[in-house]
Protein backbone atom coordinates (compact mmCIF):
# COMPACT_ATOMS: atom_id res chain seq x y z
CA UNK A 1 0.00 0.00 0.00
CA UNK A 2 1.31 3.46 -0.94
CA UNK A 3 0.34 6.49 1.09
CA UNK A 4 0.66 10.10 0.02
CA UNK A 5 0.41 12.79 2.69
CA UNK A 6 0.08 16.40 1.59
CA UNK A 7 2.60 18.72 3.20
CA UNK A 8 1.07 21.10 5.75
CA UNK A 9 0.77 24.69 4.62
CA UNK A 10 1.42 28.02 6.29
CA UNK A 11 -1.38 30.56 6.74
CA UNK A 12 -0.25 32.07 3.43
CA UNK A 13 -0.62 28.74 1.59
CA UNK A 14 3.10 27.95 1.39
CA UNK A 15 5.00 24.78 2.33
CA UNK A 16 8.29 24.36 4.20
CA UNK A 17 11.51 23.56 2.38
CA UNK A 18 15.04 22.93 3.67
CA UNK A 19 18.12 23.14 1.47
CA UNK A 20 20.14 19.90 1.24
CA UNK A 21 23.24 22.12 1.21
CA UNK A 22 24.20 22.29 4.89
CA UNK A 23 26.48 25.26 4.23
CA UNK A 24 23.64 27.35 2.78
CA UNK A 25 22.55 28.95 6.03
CA UNK A 26 19.83 29.51 7.11
CA UNK A 27 18.68 26.77 4.65
CA UNK A 28 14.98 27.13 5.55
CA UNK A 29 12.52 28.76 3.13
CA UNK A 30 8.88 28.44 2.09
CA UNK A 31 7.42 28.09 -1.40
CA UNK A 32 3.88 28.87 -2.53
CA UNK A 33 1.82 28.91 -5.69
CA UNK A 34 2.47 30.51 -9.06
CA UNK A 35 1.13 34.05 -8.99
CA UNK A 36 0.34 35.88 -12.19
CA UNK A 37 1.02 34.99 -15.79
CA UNK A 38 4.50 35.90 -17.04
CA UNK A 39 5.54 35.27 -20.63
CA UNK A 40 8.72 33.20 -20.55
CA UNK A 41 10.79 35.10 -23.09
CA UNK A 42 14.22 34.02 -24.30
CA UNK A 43 15.80 36.80 -22.20
CA UNK A 44 14.15 35.49 -19.04
CA UNK A 45 14.98 31.85 -19.76
CA UNK A 46 18.62 32.77 -20.29
CA UNK A 47 18.83 33.75 -16.62
CA UNK A 48 17.15 30.60 -15.26
CA UNK A 49 18.78 27.48 -13.88
CA UNK A 50 15.67 25.34 -14.48
CA UNK A 51 12.46 25.31 -16.44
CA UNK A 52 9.78 26.56 -14.05
CA UNK A 53 7.44 23.97 -12.50
CA UNK A 54 9.95 21.16 -12.91
CA UNK A 55 10.47 18.31 -10.44
CA UNK A 56 13.54 20.04 -9.03
CA UNK A 57 14.09 22.94 -6.65
CA UNK A 58 16.84 25.55 -6.37
CA UNK A 59 18.27 26.55 -3.00
CA UNK A 60 17.65 30.32 -2.85
CA UNK A 61 20.73 30.84 -0.66
CA UNK A 62 23.35 28.85 -2.53
CA UNK A 63 21.94 27.98 -5.96
CA UNK A 64 22.15 24.24 -5.25
CA UNK A 65 19.82 22.28 -7.56
CA UNK A 66 18.30 18.97 -6.44
CA UNK A 67 15.12 16.91 -6.71
CA UNK A 68 12.09 18.21 -4.84
CA UNK A 69 12.24 15.28 -2.39
CA UNK A 70 15.66 16.38 -1.18
CA UNK A 71 14.18 19.68 -0.04
CA UNK A 72 11.56 18.01 2.16
CA UNK A 73 11.62 19.72 5.53
CA UNK A 74 12.20 17.30 8.45
CA UNK A 75 9.35 18.91 10.40
CA UNK A 76 6.96 18.03 7.56
CA UNK A 77 8.34 14.49 7.45
CA UNK A 78 7.69 14.12 11.19
CA UNK A 79 4.21 15.58 10.76
CA UNK A 80 3.41 13.08 8.00
CA UNK A 81 4.62 10.14 10.09
CA UNK A 82 2.62 11.36 13.08
CA UNK A 83 -0.48 11.75 10.90
CA UNK A 84 -0.16 8.16 9.61
CA UNK A 85 0.54 6.84 13.13
CA UNK A 86 -2.52 8.60 14.47
CA UNK A 87 -4.75 7.26 11.69
CA UNK A 88 -3.38 3.71 12.13
CA UNK A 89 -3.99 3.74 15.88
CA UNK A 90 -7.54 5.01 15.38
CA UNK A 91 -8.24 2.22 12.86
CA UNK A 92 -6.77 -0.42 15.19
CA UNK A 93 -8.83 0.81 18.11
CA UNK A 94 -11.98 0.70 16.01
CA UNK A 95 -11.13 -2.82 14.78
CA UNK A 96 -10.52 -4.18 18.29
CA UNK A 97 -13.68 -2.52 19.52
CA UNK A 98 -15.71 -4.33 16.84
CA UNK A 99 -13.99 -7.64 17.69
CA UNK A 100 -14.83 -7.32 21.36
CA UNK A 101 -18.47 -6.67 20.57
CA UNK A 102 -18.63 -10.03 18.75
CA UNK A 103 -16.63 -11.98 21.38
CA UNK A 104 -18.58 -10.84 24.40
CA UNK A 105 -22.12 -11.22 23.23
CA UNK A 106 -24.47 -12.14 26.12
CA UNK A 107 -24.30 -15.92 26.77
CA UNK A 108 -25.55 -18.28 29.47
CA UNK A 109 -25.25 -22.03 30.04
CA UNK A 110 -28.34 -24.34 29.99
CA UNK A 111 -29.76 -24.54 33.44
CA UNK A 112 -27.13 -22.11 34.74
CA UNK A 113 -27.88 -19.03 36.75
CA UNK A 114 -24.71 -17.32 35.50
CA UNK A 115 -24.86 -14.98 32.49
CA UNK A 116 -21.70 -13.55 30.86
CA UNK A 117 -21.93 -10.28 28.94
CA UNK A 118 -19.71 -7.31 28.11
CA UNK A 119 -20.43 -3.81 26.95
CA UNK A 120 -17.95 -1.81 24.87
CA UNK A 121 -18.36 1.84 25.73
CA UNK A 122 -18.03 4.34 22.87
CA UNK A 123 -14.69 6.12 22.90
CA UNK A 124 -14.09 9.66 21.82
CA UNK A 125 -11.45 9.75 19.05
CA UNK A 126 -8.17 11.41 19.87
CA UNK A 127 -7.64 14.76 18.17
CA UNK A 128 -5.51 14.78 15.07
CA UNK A 129 -1.98 16.00 15.86
CA UNK A 130 -1.69 19.71 15.04
CA UNK A 131 0.90 20.98 12.56
CA UNK A 132 2.13 24.52 13.14
CA UNK A 133 3.64 26.24 10.11
CA UNK A 134 4.36 29.91 9.71
CA UNK A 135 5.25 32.22 6.87
CA UNK A 136 8.59 34.01 6.73
CA UNK A 137 8.95 37.77 6.93
CA UNK A 138 10.49 38.36 3.49
CA UNK A 139 7.94 37.29 0.89
CA UNK A 140 8.64 37.72 -2.82
CA UNK A 141 7.20 36.86 -6.19
CA UNK A 142 9.75 35.97 -8.87
CA UNK A 143 9.47 38.42 -11.77
CA UNK A 144 10.81 35.71 -14.11
CA UNK A 145 8.41 32.81 -13.46
CA UNK A 146 5.77 34.22 -11.09
CA UNK A 147 6.48 31.86 -8.20
CA UNK A 148 5.52 33.07 -4.71
CA UNK A 149 8.03 32.21 -1.97
CA UNK A 150 9.46 33.39 1.34
CA UNK A 151 13.01 33.48 2.69
CA UNK A 152 15.03 34.80 5.60
CA UNK A 153 16.66 38.17 5.00
CA UNK A 154 18.50 38.03 1.66
CA UNK A 155 18.51 35.18 -0.83
CA UNK A 156 20.03 35.02 -4.29
CA UNK A 157 17.80 32.84 -6.47
CA UNK A 158 14.19 31.92 -7.12
CA UNK A 159 13.58 28.38 -5.76
CA UNK A 160 11.42 27.49 -8.77
CA UNK A 161 13.34 28.66 -11.85
CA UNK A 162 16.68 29.61 -10.26
CA UNK A 163 16.80 33.09 -11.77
CA UNK A 164 18.67 35.68 -9.67
CA UNK A 165 16.20 37.59 -7.51
CA UNK A 166 18.73 39.67 -5.60
CA UNK A 167 17.47 42.96 -7.00
CA UNK A 168 13.94 42.14 -5.86
CA UNK A 169 15.09 41.99 -2.25
CA UNK A 170 16.59 45.47 -2.40
CA UNK A 171 13.57 46.75 -4.30
CA UNK A 172 11.40 45.54 -1.44
CA UNK A 173 13.67 47.34 1.03
CA UNK A 174 13.24 50.52 -1.02
CA UNK A 175 9.47 50.14 -0.76
CA UNK A 176 9.66 49.84 3.02
CA UNK A 177 11.95 52.87 3.17
CA UNK A 178 9.44 54.83 1.10
CA UNK A 179 6.72 53.83 3.58
CA UNK A 180 8.88 55.10 6.45
CA UNK A 181 9.52 58.42 4.70
CA UNK A 182 5.78 58.83 4.07
CA UNK A 183 5.02 58.05 7.71
CA UNK A 184 7.60 60.63 8.82
CA UNK A 185 5.96 63.25 6.60
CA UNK A 186 2.60 62.54 8.24
CA UNK A 187 4.10 63.17 11.69
CA UNK A 188 6.31 66.13 10.74
CA UNK A 189 4.06 68.81 12.25
CA UNK A 190 2.56 66.92 15.19
CA UNK A 191 5.79 65.30 16.40
CA UNK A 192 8.96 66.61 14.79
CA UNK A 193 11.25 64.47 16.93
CA UNK A 194 9.42 61.27 15.99
CA UNK A 195 9.46 62.28 12.31
CA UNK A 196 13.24 62.80 12.43
CA UNK A 197 13.69 59.42 14.11
CA UNK A 198 11.64 57.72 11.39
CA UNK A 199 13.68 59.46 8.71
CA UNK A 200 16.89 58.37 10.43
CA UNK A 201 15.73 54.76 10.55
CA UNK A 202 14.76 54.87 6.87
CA UNK A 203 18.16 56.28 5.90
CA UNK A 204 20.00 53.71 8.00
CA UNK A 205 17.93 50.87 6.52
CA UNK A 206 19.12 51.76 3.01
CA UNK A 207 22.78 51.30 3.92
CA UNK A 208 22.07 48.21 6.01
CA UNK A 209 20.32 46.57 3.05
CA UNK A 210 23.08 47.57 0.64
CA UNK A 211 25.80 46.33 2.99
CA UNK A 212 24.05 42.98 3.53
CA UNK A 213 23.54 42.52 -0.21
CA UNK A 214 27.18 43.25 -1.01
CA UNK A 215 28.34 40.89 1.72
CA UNK A 216 25.97 38.07 0.68
CA UNK A 217 27.00 38.30 -2.97
CA UNK A 218 30.70 38.44 -2.14
CA UNK A 219 30.55 35.36 0.09
CA UNK A 220 28.59 33.46 -2.57
CA UNK A 221 31.18 34.39 -5.19
CA UNK A 222 34.05 33.28 -2.96
CA UNK A 223 32.27 29.97 -2.29
CA UNK A 224 31.98 29.37 -6.04
CA UNK A 225 35.73 29.74 -6.49
CA UNK A 226 36.29 26.75 -4.18
CA UNK A 227 38.86 28.65 -2.18
CA UNK A 228 38.28 26.67 1.00
CA UNK A 229 37.54 28.52 4.23
CA UNK A 230 35.14 31.45 4.17
CA UNK A 231 36.97 34.77 4.73
CA UNK A 232 36.01 36.89 7.72
CA UNK A 233 34.42 40.21 6.87
CA UNK A 234 33.41 42.93 9.27
CA UNK A 235 31.89 46.23 8.23
CA UNK A 236 34.10 46.54 5.15
CA UNK A 237 31.09 46.78 2.86
CA UNK A 238 30.11 50.07 4.47
CA UNK A 239 33.16 51.54 2.76
CA UNK A 240 33.32 51.90 -1.02
CA UNK A 241 37.08 51.44 -1.39
CA UNK A 242 37.23 48.46 0.98
CA UNK A 243 34.29 46.85 -0.78
CA UNK A 244 35.96 47.37 -4.16
CA UNK A 245 39.11 45.72 -2.86
CA UNK A 246 37.14 42.68 -1.72
CA UNK A 247 35.32 42.31 -5.05
CA UNK A 248 38.61 42.50 -6.95
CA UNK A 249 38.99 38.88 -5.88
CA UNK A 250 35.97 38.16 -8.10
CA UNK A 251 37.06 40.51 -10.91
CA UNK A 252 33.97 42.63 -10.28
CA UNK A 253 33.44 46.30 -9.46
CA UNK A 254 29.93 46.57 -8.00
CA UNK A 255 30.08 50.37 -8.29
CA UNK A 256 31.23 50.34 -11.91
CA UNK A 257 27.97 51.70 -13.32
CA UNK A 258 27.78 54.71 -11.01
CA UNK A 259 28.68 58.18 -12.26
CA UNK A 260 31.13 60.34 -10.33
CA UNK A 261 28.28 62.35 -8.84
CA UNK A 262 26.52 59.13 -7.82
CA UNK A 263 29.67 57.90 -6.12
CA UNK A 264 30.08 61.18 -4.24
CA UNK A 265 26.45 61.09 -3.14
CA UNK A 266 26.77 57.47 -2.06
CA UNK A 267 29.90 58.26 -0.05
CA UNK A 268 28.19 61.24 1.61
CA UNK A 269 25.18 59.14 2.60
CA UNK A 270 27.41 56.42 4.03
CA UNK A 271 29.07 59.03 6.23
CA UNK A 272 25.69 60.46 7.13
CA UNK A 273 24.55 57.03 8.26
CA UNK A 274 27.51 56.81 10.64
CA UNK A 275 26.58 60.18 12.14
CA UNK A 276 22.98 59.08 12.64
CA UNK A 277 23.80 55.63 13.98
CA UNK A 278 26.81 56.42 16.15
CA UNK A 279 26.60 60.13 17.01
CA UNK A 280 22.85 60.72 17.45
CA UNK A 281 22.85 62.75 14.24
CA UNK A 282 25.27 65.38 15.57
CA UNK A 283 27.79 66.54 12.92
CA UNK A 284 31.46 65.92 13.75
CA UNK A 285 34.79 66.79 12.07
CA UNK A 286 34.80 63.70 9.89
CA UNK A 287 31.41 64.38 8.37
CA UNK A 288 32.11 68.10 7.98
CA UNK A 289 35.06 67.21 5.73
CA UNK A 290 32.67 65.39 3.36
CA UNK A 291 29.95 68.04 3.35
CA UNK A 292 31.11 71.63 3.05
CA UNK A 293 27.69 72.95 4.14
CA UNK A 294 27.67 70.95 7.38
CA UNK A 295 28.30 72.80 10.66
CA UNK A 296 29.93 71.19 13.67
CA UNK A 297 27.58 70.41 16.55
CA UNK A 298 24.41 70.77 14.52
CA UNK A 299 21.99 67.96 13.68
CA UNK A 300 22.51 66.45 10.24
CA UNK A 301 19.68 67.29 7.87
CA UNK A 302 17.48 64.49 6.57
CA UNK A 303 15.30 65.07 3.52
CA UNK A 304 12.91 62.48 2.13
CA UNK A 305 14.01 63.02 -1.45
CA UNK A 306 17.68 62.51 -0.48
CA UNK A 307 16.79 59.18 1.12
CA UNK A 308 14.93 58.10 -2.00
CA UNK A 309 17.94 59.08 -4.09
CA UNK A 310 20.20 57.09 -1.76
CA UNK A 311 17.99 54.03 -2.29
CA UNK A 312 17.96 54.57 -6.07
CA UNK A 313 21.78 54.63 -6.19
CA UNK A 314 21.88 51.49 -4.07
CA UNK A 315 19.47 49.82 -6.52
CA UNK A 316 21.89 50.50 -9.40
CA UNK A 317 24.66 48.74 -7.46
CA UNK A 318 22.44 45.79 -6.60
CA UNK A 319 21.17 45.47 -10.18
CA UNK A 320 24.79 45.07 -11.26
CA UNK A 321 25.34 42.33 -8.67
CA UNK A 322 22.12 40.62 -9.77
CA UNK A 323 23.33 40.54 -13.38
CA UNK A 324 26.74 39.25 -12.37
CA UNK A 325 25.16 36.20 -10.71
CA UNK A 326 24.13 34.75 -14.08
CA UNK A 327 26.19 36.77 -16.54
CA UNK A 328 23.39 38.94 -17.91
CA UNK A 329 21.34 41.83 -16.47
CA UNK A 330 17.68 41.33 -15.74
CA UNK A 331 15.30 42.45 -18.52
CA UNK A 332 12.86 43.47 -15.78
CA UNK A 333 15.00 46.41 -14.63
CA UNK A 334 12.89 49.53 -14.80
CA UNK A 335 9.69 47.55 -15.36
CA UNK A 336 6.74 47.43 -13.00
CA UNK A 337 6.94 43.86 -11.74
CA UNK A 338 4.47 42.06 -9.52
CA UNK A 339 7.44 40.69 -7.59
CA UNK A 340 8.35 44.18 -6.39
CA UNK A 341 5.25 44.20 -4.20
CA UNK A 342 4.50 40.97 -2.32
CA UNK A 343 1.27 42.53 -1.09
CA UNK A 344 -0.07 42.60 -4.64
CA UNK A 345 -3.23 40.65 -5.46
CA UNK A 346 -2.65 36.94 -5.85
CA UNK A 347 -3.90 35.91 -9.27
CA UNK A 348 -6.21 32.91 -9.56
CA UNK A 349 -4.98 30.76 -12.49
CA UNK A 350 -8.62 29.89 -13.31
CA UNK A 351 -9.70 33.53 -13.05
CA UNK A 352 -6.66 35.71 -13.92
CA UNK A 353 -8.79 38.81 -14.56
CA UNK A 354 -10.60 38.65 -11.23
CA UNK A 355 -14.06 38.12 -12.69
CA UNK A 356 -15.23 36.29 -9.56
CA UNK A 357 -14.93 39.51 -7.58
CA UNK A 358 -17.64 41.20 -9.68
CA UNK A 359 -21.06 41.23 -8.01
CA UNK A 360 -23.07 39.93 -11.00
CA UNK A 361 -24.81 36.80 -9.78
CA UNK A 362 -23.32 34.83 -12.70
CA UNK A 363 -21.15 31.75 -12.94
CA UNK A 364 -17.47 32.12 -13.80
CA UNK A 365 -18.12 30.66 -17.26
CA UNK A 366 -20.89 33.20 -17.92
CA UNK A 367 -18.57 36.00 -16.82
CA UNK A 368 -15.81 34.76 -19.14
CA UNK A 369 -18.24 34.62 -22.07
CA UNK A 370 -19.47 38.11 -21.29
CA UNK A 371 -15.91 39.42 -21.18
CA UNK A 372 -15.04 37.63 -24.44
CA UNK A 373 -18.07 39.14 -26.20
CA UNK A 374 -17.42 42.60 -24.78
CA UNK A 375 -13.85 42.57 -26.04
CA UNK A 376 -14.95 41.63 -29.58
CA UNK A 377 -18.27 43.40 -30.07
CA UNK A 378 -17.95 46.56 -32.14
CA UNK A 379 -21.20 48.22 -31.01
CA UNK A 380 -21.87 46.52 -27.66
CA UNK A 381 -25.21 45.07 -28.81
CA UNK A 382 -26.31 41.56 -27.91
CA UNK A 383 -27.15 40.65 -31.49
CA UNK A 384 -23.49 39.82 -31.93
CA UNK A 385 -23.89 36.87 -29.55
CA UNK A 386 -26.36 35.12 -31.82
CA UNK A 387 -24.00 34.92 -34.77
CA UNK A 388 -22.48 31.56 -35.70
CA UNK A 389 -19.09 33.21 -35.78
CA UNK A 390 -19.40 34.15 -32.12
CA UNK A 391 -20.62 30.69 -31.08
CA UNK A 392 -17.69 29.09 -32.87
CA UNK A 393 -15.34 31.58 -31.27
CA UNK A 394 -16.68 30.77 -27.81
CA UNK A 395 -16.14 27.06 -28.43
CA UNK A 396 -12.57 27.72 -29.48
CA UNK A 397 -11.96 29.96 -26.50
CA UNK A 398 -13.67 27.95 -23.76
CA UNK A 399 -13.74 24.38 -25.12
CA UNK A 400 -15.97 22.16 -27.25
CA UNK A 401 -18.28 21.40 -24.33
CA UNK A 402 -19.27 25.05 -23.90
Amino acid sequence: MLLSIAAPKTPGGRVYRLSPNEEALPRHFVIGNVVGAIELTAELRQRMKLNPRSSQTVCPYSGTVADDEEFLHPDDRKAAIETVRHAALEDMRDAFSDMLKDVFRPTSGRGSAITISAKVAPRAPEPRPPVLSRDLMRQLICDHCGRDYGVFAIALFCPDCGAPNLRLHFSREAELVEDQVALAAENAEANEELAYRLMGNAHEDVLTALEATLKTTYLYGIAQTGGGSVPKVGNEFQNIEKARKRFLELALDPFGRLSESDLEELQLNIQKRHIIGHNLGIIDDRFANHDGDAKLGETVELVGEDIRRFAAIGQIVVDRLDGWLCGTPSPTIGASAVSANPRARVVDAEDPKGLKSLNLGLSLLARKIGLWVAERSLDGRNGYVRSIQCREGIRQCFGEGT
